[in-house]
């Protein structure tokens, strides 16, 4: 694909916090970046695993705030400065702040959002229905200053349609799950023996409430007094104390592994003799794309706007709600199958930078 470059394209992140919404949109810039586009990165500040992912030939302005209405003026000022033609931005209080920046500095640079907040089935606390009431409110008023804004699924989309929001400008792209040399990535050796010393189950991502993990290990428990395996739980987050006492409690800590997130964690997913993901909603799995495209085997509880391109592998299975005796049955069965992994090439191609980047510059040129 050829285009004309295009002068000055500006990326905006809060901050380089372990994320698939940071991870996106820093994998961008470095597809563009290899496209030897005029790019500059601004960040409200350096904090963050994220930071080790982006191009270091980039150019990167560090504007070292720790609250993103910290960087209002400063931002301001860089944007006179540099007169962007294009910023990209994604998380909606990124997106809010430049939605509102088009309005105040009446610039004509073409504003791309990527919009990861979707609304949870029901509200578990009376802050984070504010939280939400809040945010689509500022939606609702803001979001039509951006030229387009990039959905992460069906779901997504019609909650922005459901604000107001101009159905033309509103794209659903897949994220860019697979990365760069993603089956060499997979392919490394894991230092960890104990952790792999048998079969095992596995989860990656935050230990958060709506993640249901909690339900994963109740059910574990059951599986394992029939089966000798483990079960590996890979990221961080609020959740992780209140996980290990019920391991505890159910006295099988010496068979459920905590790890805090890997930077690389493909190996453990191609390994793993099943990949399980139980959460309340999802903006797009990543977790479980890459697991599909290292050929393993996943148990999915469904949520809305799942995509139909993972409704149809035949290396996924779908658990309509949250049915400890149903996951048991089927997790038993799928762990007890013994057959050869083949890399997914259809999901790698489906949901790879390079296709997420092609679909960006079609809107960057429109």
């Amino acid at each position: 694909m050829y285009f004309k470059k295009i002068d000055k394209i500006l990326f905006f992140l809060p901050s380089f916090e372990d994320g698939g919404a940071e991870e996106s949109i820093i994998s961008l810039a470095n597809q563009f970046y290899k496209k030897k586009m005029n790019i500059l990165f601004l960040v409200g500040n350096t904090n963050g695993k994220n930071k080790k992912k982006i191009e270091k030939r980039i150019d990167l302005i560090n504007l070292n705030k720790d609250r993103l209405r910290k960087c209002f003026w400063i931002t301001i000022k860089i944007l006179k400065r540099w007169s962007p033609k294009v910023i990209i931005t994604t998380l909606t209080h990124s997106n809010l702040f430049f939605c509102f920046l088009k309005i105040f500095l009446k610039h004509n640079f073409k504003l791309i959002i990527r919009e990861t907040n979707i609304n949870p089935p029901k509200y578990k606390t009376f802050s984070q229905f504010l939280k939400f009431s809040l945010f689509n409110f500022l939606k609702k008023n803001l979001y039509n200053q951006a030229e387009y804004v990039i959905a992460i699924n069906s779901k997504s989309r019609q909650e922005l349609i459901s604000l107001g929001i101009d159905k033309n400008k509103i794209k659903i792209f897949n994220n860019p799950s697979i990365k760069e040399n993603f089956i060499i990535k997979a392919k490394k050796k894991i230092p960890e023996k104990k952790l792999i010393s048998k079969d095992y189950i596995l989860y990656v991502g935050r230990l958060a409430s709506h993640k249901n993990l909690d339900f994963l290990i109740k059910t574990f428990y059951k599986i394992q007094k029939k089966i000798n395996i483990n079960l590996v739980l890979i990221g961080q987050g609020g959740e992780t104390q209140k996980l290990k006492n019920l391991a505890n409690q159910f006295k099988i800590k010496q068979k459920v592994f905590f790890k805090k997130y890997n930077f690389n964690p493909l190996p453990f997913m191609k390994k793993a003799k099943l990949y399980v993901s139980f959460s309340d909603y999802e903006g797009q799995p990543n977790a479980v794309i890459q697991s599909l495209g290292c050929g393993t085997q996943v148990l999915l509880k469904s949520f809305e706007g799942l995509d139909n391109k993972l409704k149809n592998n035949y290396n996924l299975t779908i658990l309509n709600k949250l049915d400890e005796t149903k996951a048991e049955v089927i997790i038993t069965k799928k762990i007890k199958i013994k057959r050869k992994k083949f890399f997914n090439t259809k999901i790698i191609r489906l949901f790879s930078e390079k296709q997420f980047a092609d679909k960006i510059l079609k809107l960057i040129y429109a």
